[in-house]
């Protein structure tokens, strides 16, 4: 039934008479406030599960680049015929008359093909975006990526956010079943 004529709207305290006209200007005021301030009270919950969110993605990412990193570099170095090291930061294994290996430039880890072509194995790109997420950096504290020791491989290389929060080291010792090639070192 309708409102009678008795009836009075009291909010803090005050009562107000009832207005045929619809909501009274107190009621509206009152209103867009409780609305601006929830609405206030939501922004920094959302921005925080905003970076929550990208920390994880950057961590998650860091993870499965070093492990595809790890179990590349420890297969393709165990099973290698004969290994070379080029440089520092280059490391050749011949298998079965097939000239592959892998390289350190620019803050990615490259796989070299054996038809000499290079395919990053680190460093993933976020769309369309050419700044790298992921970098690649000497472990070893002389700069070097991969040398030799004794009868093994050193592989010495640290994947980190590009921000440096997060890290992923990446250094193993790898015997390889055959020979090392230590003329070019």
């Amino acid at each position: 039934m309708g409102m009678e004529k008795n009836t009075y709207s009291c909010a803090f305290g005050k009562c107000l008479k009832p207005s045929r006209n619809g909501f009274l200007l107190m009621e509206a005021a009152l209103s867009v406030l409780l609305v601006s301030m929830l609405f206030l009270s939501l922004v920094p919950a959302a921005a925080l599960a905003v970076r929550h969110f990208e920390a994880c993605r950057v961590r998650t990412e860091l993870a499965l680049q070093g492990i595809l990193l790890d179990q590349t570099l420890s297969t393709s170095l165990r099973y290698a015929d004969t290994v070379t090291l080029s440089n520092h930061s280059q490391l050749i294994t011949l298998s079965e008359q097939r000239k592959s290996g892998f390289s350190v430039r620019g803050e990615v880890v490259y796989k070299i093909l054996s038809n000499g072509n290079e395919q990053p194995l680190t460093g993933s790109r976020v769309g369309a975006a050419v700044e790298r997420q992921i970098v690649a950096k000497p472990l070893a504290a002389d700069g070097r990526c991969f040398y030799f020791e004794g009868p093994f491989i050193v592989v010495s290389i640290c994947l980190q956010s590009k921000d440096g929060l997060y890290r992923w080291p990446c250094y193993m010792k790898v015997r390889p079943l055959g020979r090392i090639d230590e003329k070019n070192t």
